[in-house]
């Protein structure tokens, strides 16, 4: 029996903590990479008002659309992810 649950049980459990762990590692990648992307798309798209003068490129319109855009990406995820 005891053999059993070293065969079966302990790699079952690290596949799932594998598996969590990988989740919470991949997802704020995500969210960071979706929010660049989308800050630039929607700078280009809509930026006129510059966001701080260290960067003239950078706009409130990309800040806020990249911002939006994370918590759409994230609340997408989080559904798909029940």
């Amino acid at each position: 029996m005891l053999a059993l649950v070293f065969v079966f049980l302990i790699p079952t459990f690290i596949l799932y903590n594998l598996y969590k762990g990988i989740y919470w590692f991949v997802f704020p990648q995500l969210c960071v990479i979706v929010n660049d992307i989308f800050a630039y798309l929607f700078g280009i798209s809509f930026g006129k008002t510059p966001l701080i003068k260290l960067s003239p490129k950078k706009t409130w319109e990309g800040f806020i659309g990249g911002m939006f855009s994370t918590f759409i990406f994230a609340f997408a995820v989080s559904l798909y992810n029940r």
